[in-house]
């Protein structure tokens, strides 16, 4: 009786390490050697805050946020190809101009989610590929190869390499910055999780690309600020005790917000 019962403790525990392993992201090393933990752009840190530098010469798959990237030799033709319209690469990274082929990390779209299209006020759904007009938060939806501007008059939402974008009120980053724009999903759920990129000076002609992120609960959009993360977090899912305590022992921070909010919708 008490070996039946050890063995049952042992299979529950190896259960529940598979279950938590399965939650997180992962890189798997040149040597096959699988490592879960969170990927934080360019740094993946394990389950025990040890860090990984993203190298290409020593990590070929990365899981993040549920979408996994092999790493992949391409040359500039079939990257840009329309027949390849169904890769996206990790972080939005594009082949060098002065390169003819690279290693990229690169997922394949599912093919319900391959088609890009629009849909406008009348709630009428049209297909064409869809791309960003060399700005951010600027769009176009080109159809035998002549564009179309994506205006909010028009278009409710639309989508983009496998997400939707929703035209939506929200808080504005900066005073520069608009009360309206198409947020990015990128996770549904009883809470759902948008993403925002704002374009931001930093000396002279120099800029850089910022990431934002909104919280939607009950219809209603939040925006995350980084240094009132865990307060915030409190305030909007008031509920999810274990949550709270997961952040203020360190195991999630602003960085991991997609696994925060995988989490309180899965458990």
């Amino acid at each position: 009786m008490k070996k039946t019962i050890v063995i049952l403790l042992l299979i529950s525990s190896y259960l529940g390490f598979s279950q938590e392993k399965s939650f997180y992201d992962f890189i798997v090393l040149n040597n096959n050697d699988t490592i879960y933990g969170k990927y934080q752009t360019n740094i993946f840190l394990d389950l025990k805050g040890k860090k990984y530098k993203i190298k290409k010469n020593k990590i070929k798959n990365i899981k993040k946020n549920e979408k996994i990237y092999n790493l992949t030799l391409i040359t500039k033709e079939q990257f840009y190809s329309k027949e390849n319209d169904s890769l996206i690469s990790l972080e939005n990274e594009n082949i060098s101009a002065f390169k003819k082929e690279e290693k990229l990390y690169l997922h394949n779209l599912k093919r319900s989610l391959r088609k890009d299209y629009i849909l406008n006020i009348e709630k009428d759904t049209t297909y064409g590929e869809i791309k960003n007009r060399n700005s951010i938060n600027k769009y176009e939806q080109i159809i035998n190869e002549k564009g179309l501007k994506i205006d909010p008059k028009n278009i409710l939402e639309f989508r983009m390499e496998g997400f939707n974008y929703y035209y939506k009120e929200k808080r504005k980053i900066n005073p520069s910055d608009k009360k309206q724009a198409y947020l990015k999903l990128i996770y549904k759920g009883k809470v759902n999780l948008y993403e925002y990129k704002t374009l931001v000076t930093i000396s002279g002609f120099s800029s850089q690309v910022e990431t934002h992120y909104y919280l939607e609960k009950d219809k209603k959009l939040t925006l995350l600020n980084p240094r009132r993360f865990y307060q915030i977090i409190k305030r909007i899912l008031p509920e999810n005790i274990e949550l709270h305590n997961m952040i203020k022992k360190r195991k999630f921070n602003y960085k991991d917000i997609y696994l925060v909010i995988k989490y309180h919708n899965e458990y």
